[in-house]
């Protein structure tokens, strides 16, 4: 999760590089004479079987090749971004060593806000994000959730309208199975307000939200959602509609799902999941095709029911058990 985090400082006048790692991106391209002429179907194809993580520096020299390959893998490269908790860089454990050496104090890596600023030097890599990761995984000894970098930060609301492609967001959480959930109420009303925008403009068809308290309405905002994964999620705050300027729709969206992930790891959160199924955003099921769902020891007759009830139209199904850490995956026709 920590990698792929954006940043830059100017260093020639082709190439931006990622502070504190050896990542670099190409926003312009060397003079280098262009390879053959294929057919844009070609690319496409060999293009899509690269990884930006495994591949990473085959897109990298791919990138920083000529302008034709630049495309490419830059489309790759940025298809995914995730904007973390900012921390201190350089890393702490070189801090104390930092300063007794007289040199520049440590800076904050705040991967948003230099985002935001690579989208304002190059504005045509927002084309290219096709998912973005909102992180607030980070293992601390001392959390508070209050003080979570989300509820200040100013940044994303003016990331998520720039990026026209944009079809899933994920949201995540404090990881701990303790109630430190981050909830939505603590996010700005502007960082609020670009979320419900952009799920209402209808593009975005995945969400995921990993320990999070949000409002349940959330889920009936998209049209065009169908894949949903809900990680220890609980659904006990409400949207304020005086945070939105075109104010709430009156009806709800229904979505129509094709994967669904549920894990939960208390009793109340699947009991706030069956209200969700009966509510006014109950989603439609019946072209459910993926289902994961973790079971949680108080909750295992509900749960199996619901599994039993969509059986009949599942090619896969991956059952979870917490307890014995067994993972049983079925596909069929």
């Amino acid at each position: 999760m920590g990698k792929p985090l954006f940043a830059f400082k100017s260093n020639t006048a082709r190439a931006w590089y990622a502070m504190g790692s050896t990542w670099s991106i190409a926003l312009t391209t060397s003079n280098a004479s262009e390879p053959p002429k294929l057919h844009v179907e070609l690319y496409e194809h060999i293009f899509a079987h690269l990884d930006a993580i495994e591949d990473f520096q085959t897109l990298l020299n791919l990138s920083l090749t000529c302008a034709t390959l630049s495309k490419y893998g830059q489309a790759v490269l940025f298809s995914k971004v995730v904007l973390g908790r900012p921390t201190v860089n350089p890393p702490l454990s070189t801090v104390k060593t930092t300063v007794r050496s007289n040199t520049a104090p440590p800076r904050m890596f705040r991967p948003a806000t230099l985002f935001r600023a690579l989208l304002g030097a190059s504005p045509h890599l927002a084309k290219y994000v096709k998912e973005l990761v909102i992180s607030d995984r980070r293992y601390l000894p001392f959390y508070q959730k209050e003080k979570s970098w989300l509820r200040g930060d100013e940044q994303i609301a003016l990331i998520l309208p720039l990026l026209p492609n944009l079809c899933k967001i994920s949201i995540y959480g404090y990881p701990s199975h303790i109630d430190h959930r981050f909830t939505w109420d603590l996010l700005r009303p502007s960082l609020q307000r670009a979320i419900v925008d952009e799920l209402r403009i209808g593009t975005i068809s995945s969400l995921d939200a990993h320990r999070l308290d949000i409002p349940v309405a959330i889920l009936g905002l998209s049209p065009s959602l169908k894949y949903l994964s809900l990680r220890g999620t609980l659904f006990r705050t409400a949207l304020d509609a005086s945070h939105h300027d075109e104010g709430l729709p009156a009806s709800l969206c229904k979505p129509s799902l094709s994967s669904l992930e549920i894990a939960t790891f208390e009793e109340v959160e699947w009991s706030q999941f069956e209200q969700w199924l009966t509510g006014p955003s109950s989603p439609n099921l019946s072209s459910l095709r993926t289902l994961v769902i973790s079971f949680s020891p108080r909750s295992i007759a509900k749960q199996l029911a619901f599994v039993k009830k969509h059986l009949h139209s599942l090619d896969c199904l991956e059952l979870q058990f917490p307890k014995e850490g067994m993972c049983v995956t079925s596909n069929w026709d």
